[in-house]
């Protein structure tokens, strides 16, 4: 069982699945906040308040800046307070005998009940808990940044390739002919690249690449790579391929390019 299990449980209003979950992550001797703030609200959801006052006295012990289990001690304290402060009513009953006159007899009866404690910190307490499993349920259900934007980047000019946790875009064609402008083709790819990226926070490493011709083709790999950052209108840390060729010597004239490696921030 999983803490997002005993969230999941716990919001249904099945705490003993809850408890039971808690106790297989270590309950009351677990070493995680998170662990024991649950297992403090469900018994305080279940009016085990000295239970739930120990538990979060667990986590003060682990953490004693630990907001939510300094405003569980506290509410639990208030109302333990309200009910120390009801105490039991011992009234006088008279009996009539005849004859003799009234005699006043003290007459132990039962207590009335006393009315329910306050329940609003409660109520606020398993709002909160919903709140935290619909976070949780939202971390645990969104996509990774990276395939969002890897979906998002497509286009027949280019094509996107997943590498961990950046994605890798290569260019179908030749983006510069034999120096480092951009053709008219080249331009247009690199700007629709820069239109779709434009709604995501990304670090750039743009590498330049030759077709082995060039005298220096270091030297031209680090003009083209800057050409495309500055076309891109981004900041990208550029570099150069040099002499090694990015595709195979048939296709030599599409080398004349920048692959983009682009990761999310």
């Amino acid at each position: 069982m999983t803490l997002t299990q005993a969230l999941e449980s716990a919001r249904r209003g099945d705490y003993q699945q809850a408890m039971s979950a808690l106790a297989e992550l270590g309950g009351r001797s677990s070493d995680d906040p998170r662990v024991l703030d649950l297992l403090a609200r469900v018994h305080a959801q279940q009016g085990a308040l000295g239970d739930a006052d120990e538990c979060w006295s667990r986590v003060q012990s682990l953490d004693p800046a630990d907001e939510a289990a300094v405003q569980g001690k506290r509410r639990i304290a208030a109302l333990q307070a309200k009910r120390f402060r009801r105490r039991p009513m011992w009234p006088v009953a008279f009996v009539v005998a005849a004859g003799v006159g009234v005699v006043g007899i003290l007459l132990p009866t039962t207590p009335p009940p006393a009315p329910p404690p306050d329940m609003s910190g409660l109520v606020a307490q398993h709002a909160e808990l919903t709140r935290q499993l619909d976070a949780v349920r939202a971390q645990l259900n969104a996509e990774p940044p990276v395939v969002t934007m890897a979906k998002a980047l497509n286009s027949p000019a280019f094509a996107v390739i997943r590498q961990g946790d950046a994605v890798l875009v290569t260019f179908n064609e030749a983006l510069f002919n034999r120096d480092a402008r951009l053709s008219t083709s080249g331009a247009a790819a690199v700007a629709e690249l820069a239109a779709q990226l434009k709604p995501f926070a990304v670090s750039l490493v743009i590498t330049g690449h030759t077709d082995n011709r060039p005298r220096n083709p270091t030297e031209l790999g680090f003009a083209r790579a800057q050409t495309v950052a500055d076309a891109l209108g981004m900041p990208a840390v550029v570099r150069s391929a040099g002499a090694t060729p990015l595709f195979p010597a048939r296709e030599r004239a599409k080398n004349n390019t920048v692959t983009v490696l682009i990761t999310p921030a």
